[in-house]
């Protein structure tokens, strides 16, 4: 069973815990991950980080995190969380069976928190664009380098384009071979 903490009472240095091995939740605003976070000055910690701060005597090192032996990303108990590197918190992810793959990846199970194509604040593209470029390649013959001047973009990304390695979401065109002398 978690015993919950409330969180006015956790910004006190004085946290109130208990003996045994369950988790201590705190209660204040998690952010989307779960994690909680705390105001230290005009740095933003989470609250693991904050007692696991406390637990060591000293400020976490550069470069170290709070990493939690229980996967419970609430938790602020001290017994279950241990400095670690990003890496090795993968790397324990990945050894727990926590890593998302296939049907828990995020992207399958929030496909709307994918910012695709035109929507992308870097894209150069628009769906249009892409539709049209598909079409002057596979329906017209045109080449990529032609297209890739033509539309302001690398080769590269033009062969992504037209390998289907990126703008996936687009339609592609009905191949329609051309044979060289109809071209």
């Amino acid at each position: 069973m978690l015993r919950k903490v409330p969180g006015s009472r956790t910004r006190s240095k004085s946290v109130p815990y208990t003996k045994g091995d369950e988790c201590l939740e705190h209660l204040c605003a998690p952010e989307v991950r779960g994690y909680g976070r705390a105001q230290l000055g005009a740095v933003r910690h989470s609250r693991a980080h904050w007692m696991l701060s406390w637990k060591l005597g000293r400020p976490l090192l550069p470069g170290m995190i709070a990493c939690h032996t229980c996967d419970n990303p609430s938790c602020i108990r001290p017994e279950h969380l241990y400095e670690g590197t990003p890496k090795t918190n993968a790397t324990d992810r990945v050894k727990r069976g926590r890593q998302g793959k296939g049907e828990t990846h995020g992207s399958v199970l929030h496909p709307e928190s994918i910012v695709r194509g035109s929507k992308h604040p870097k894209a150069t593209l628009t769906e249009e664009g892409v539709e049209d470029l598909l079409f002057k390649h596979f329906v017209e013959g045109r080449s990529g380098a032609s297209l890739a001047r033509e539309y302001k973009i690398s080769s590269p990304q033009v062969s992504l384009i037209l390998n289907n390695k990126a703008w996936t979401h687009v339609p592609r065109p009905p191949l329609q071979h051309k044979t060289p002398s109809e071209r």
